[in-house]
C-alpha cells in the first residue's frame, strides 16, 4: 500500500484521495471462490450428504501402516432413479475442488465402524481411487501415456462433524446394502 500512496501522491492530492478509494476496496475484497458440487438429481436418488474429511490407511515401505489425508469435501450415499438398468448404491467422495476420491458400491458385508472414542468419525472399507504417476517413457520418446484410473479397496477414515451425523451415515449404509 505504501507504494501505491507514493505513485498516487506524485500526482497531486486529487490522486492522492484516488489512493483513499482504494485502500476501502482493498478492504471490501470479494468474497473467496467456493465451489459448490451438486448431484445431478435427474440421475441420482440423494440418500445422505455431508461434508467430510477423508483420510487413507496406506502401507508405507517400511511396512507400518498410517492415516493419510485426502482432503475435505462432500461424502454422499445415492441410488440411480428408477429406470436405471442398476438399482445399486454407492457412496461417493468428492473434494470440494471436484475431484473424486470415492467411487463404491454397496455390498452385503459393507459396514461402517464408529470410533467409539472420536464419535464424530468412523471407518469404512471403499474403492479409492488410485493416483499413480504414469511409468515414465523411452528414452526420446517423452512420457508414457497415463494409466486408466484404477480403484483399490482400502479402510477409509471418515470425519462427519457429530456422533449423530455418523450414526444417520451407518443407518443409510444398512438400510440400503444388499441383503
Amino acid at each position: 500500500m505504501a507504494l501505491r500512496h507514493r505513485l498516487a501522491g506524485a500526482s497531486g492530492s486529487a490522486a492522492a484521495a484516488g489512493g483513499a478509494e482504494a485502500d476501502a476496496a482493498d478492504e471490501e475484497a470479494p468474497p473467496k471462490f467456493k465451489p459448490e458440487l451438486k448431484v445431478d438429481e435427474a440421475v441420482w436418488n440423494v440418500l445422505f450428504s455431508n461434508k467430510a474429511r477423508l483420510h487413507v490407511r496406506v502401507k508405507k515401505d517400511n511396512g507400518a501402516a498410517d492415516w493419510e489425508g485426502r482432503g475435505l469435501g462432500m461424502l454422499t450415499v445415492r441410488q440411480p432413479k428408477q429406470g436405471s438398468s442398476s438399482g445399486k448404491t454407492y457412496v461417493m467422495f468428492s473434494t470440494d475442488v471436484g475431484k473424486q476420491h470415492v467411487a463404491s458400491q454397496l455390498y452385503n458385508n459393507s459396514a461402517v465402524m464408529p470410533i467409539s472414542n472420536q464419535p464424530s468419525k468412523c471407518r469404512m472399507s471403499l474403492n479409492v481411487l488410485q493416483y499413480d504417476l504414469p511409468p515414465a517413457g523411452k528414452q526420446g520418446d517423452g512420457a508414457a501415456p497415463a494409466d486408466k484410473p484404477r480403484h483399490a479397496v482400502q479402510v477409509c477414515m471418515l470425519t462427519l462433524g457429530s456422533a449423530q451425523k455418523v450414526e444417520e451415515f451407518t443407518q443409510v449404509i444398512e438400510q440400503h446394502k444388499p441383503k
